[in-house]
């Protein structure tokens, strides 16, 4: 089974927010219910009972409230829209989870901590930065962190997220 770990997140105003963005962009939203700030992807697992295992007694501030309070693209092969946090708890909470899963040897990229709200298929207005920097230092969302284990089927109609574990 596909499984990541997590914490879920919400973006105020998301929908005026889309209308905005909309007239920059034409692509694909990530649904309300599926925001989430991944903390590590760890792709098919057989047995998720080692993984809740290791999981355990993560030690983090639950519910602590994180602020995302900008809004940027990931420019490479695949353009992405994303809010992202300067969170110092988001960053030592990836540390102490990935450490735990060295041993499976996942290949990760450097973590940008990131909710990713549009996956860009065609870029319609070329200075789509003075919008976005319409979003600079404002609070664009939150996630109160509890940390959980989801099993992540893929669909036509997008992915379907199942809680597995909180821990």
């Amino acid at each position: 089974m596909r499984l990541f770990i997590t914490t879920f997140a919400k973006v105020y105003n998301y929908k005026e927010l889309q209308n905005d963005i909309n007239n920059c962009f034409e692509g694909k939203w990530t649904s309300t219910q599926n925001l989430h700030l991944t903390f590590k992807f760890l792709g098919e697992i057989q047995n998720p009972k080692e993984i809740i295992t290791a999981l355990k007694n993560l030690k983090y501030p639950k519910n602590l409230k994180i602020e995302f309070d900008e809004l940027k693209l990931f420019e490479g092969r695949k353009k992405v829209l994303y809010m992202t946090t300067t969170s110092k708890e988001i960053l030592d909470i990836e540390k102490e989870i990935s450490k735990r899963f060295s041993y499976l040897n996942i290949q990760s990229k450097e973590f940008i901590p990131h909710l990713t709200l549009l996956r860009i298929k065609k870029i319609i207005n070329p200075n789509y930065q003075q919008v976005l920097k319409n979003y600079e230092n404002k609070p664009l969302g939150s996630t109160d962190l509890k940390v959980v284990l989801i099993k992540s089927t893929v669909t036509k109609d997008g992915p379907i997220y199942e809680l597995l574990e909180e821990f």
